[in-house]
């Protein structure tokens, strides 16, 4: 990697643990906030980072998707007066082209209940290497799942995670849905790709530099404990400084008291359930990531919650394609 380029890294992964949100200029480009923007020919659009609270991978109701406490698709953050679903597709007609100018790149394939999303982002100017978000957006159901991909030149691709991932399908968990990051329906989906944009620079960052940068979010012992590292924002419902400075010590307490056979403890036993289930892409959106031309057989979107939410539409779909 290029001094200038992990300058970069460092100087936007600096402003990020400063609370400093970065600009994004079209096709996903990362450059540091709060600061006189120079034009850049070509690329005008220029506007800023979300301000809102970035989180963990959560664990198991089929509520909102991305908030600590629900978390199985990746970024639904569903809210109680979403758009209809009669005009859901006319709406998101207008949002695919709005995205397409601000991503140039991006590729759609509409289905009867949802449409899937290729989008490119560059990252980093001379980064030397991409990343690629396929999006899988339910009008039916107004969820949204998501996952990122390291395009590398004749290497081809590499699935980004596991940090921040949902558990089981390996999906993009960027945001927690009660913050009002991001709401179908109501937040546009240039938006939404600019919220993963951020979250795939910052796993660049933890790759370039050992740490997640900025605030993140967990309500779980066992995954801070697992993941967090002493000198990252702690992550919990009320954050005091790094998880050193703030839940680091209580956590191994807690865990290490053999006695302790309270909620707190059933709860880590549920986490220890999902940890034993890893975290990796479903194999037909490892396909999907690799298609480069738009000839892979798309998997059908599901009006079903249950068959959503457990993956089973996708594994299903897959079997039958293999």
């Amino acid at each position: 990697m290029e001094l200038d380029v992990k300058h970069q890294i460092q100087v936007i992964g600096q402003d990020f643990d400063q609370g400093i949100f970065p600009n994004i200029l079209d096709g996903g480009e990362l450059i540091p906030g709060a600061r006189p923007v120079a034009t850049v020919t070509g690329k005008e659009r220029v506007h800023h980072g979300q301000q809102s609270k970035q989180t963990a991978p959560s664990g198991t109701s089929a509520a909102s998707g991305t908030s600590a406490a629900s978390g199985t698709s990746a970024a639904s953050g569903t809210s109680g007066n979403t758009a209809p679903v009669a005009c859901a597709t006319t709406c998101m007609e207008e949002e695919i082209d709005a995205l397409k100018r601000s991503y140039p790149g991006t590729r759609s394939h509409p289905q009867a209940h949802g449409v899937w999303l290729q989008i490119p982002c560059a990252v980093l100017l001379n980064l030397g290497y991409s990343a690629r978000i396929i999006v899988a957006i339910n009008t039916s159901l107004h969820q949204v799942s998501a996952w990122g991909f390291w395009v590398v030149g004749v290497v081809g691709i590499r699935w980004i995670g596991d940090r921040h991932t949902n558990y089981g399908d390996g999906s993009i968990c960027a945001f927690d849905g009660r913050d009002g990051t991001w709401h179908f329906g109501q937040s546009s989906l240039v938006k939404l790709a600019d919220i993963y944009s951020m979250w795939v620079f910052r796993h660049l960052h933890l790759e370039a530099c050992g740490h997640w940068p900025g605030p993140q979010s967990s309500g779980h012992r066992i995954e801070r404990m697992r993941e967090f590292k002493s000198n990252e924002h702690c992550g919990c419902d009320a954050p005091r400084g790094t998880y050193a400075e703030c839940c680091m010590a209580a956590d191994i307490a807690a865990e290490s008291n053999p006695g302790r056979m309270d909620y707190a403890k059933m709860h880590s036993s549920i986490m220890y359930a999902f940890e034993r289930q890893g975290r990796r892409p479903p194999l037909a959106v490892v396909e999907l990531a690799s298609d480069t031309n738009g000839n892979h057989v798309f998997p059908k979107f599901t009006p079903n919650l249950v068959d959503w939410m457990t993956g089973d539409w996708m594994r299903n779909q897959a079997h039958q394609v293999g």
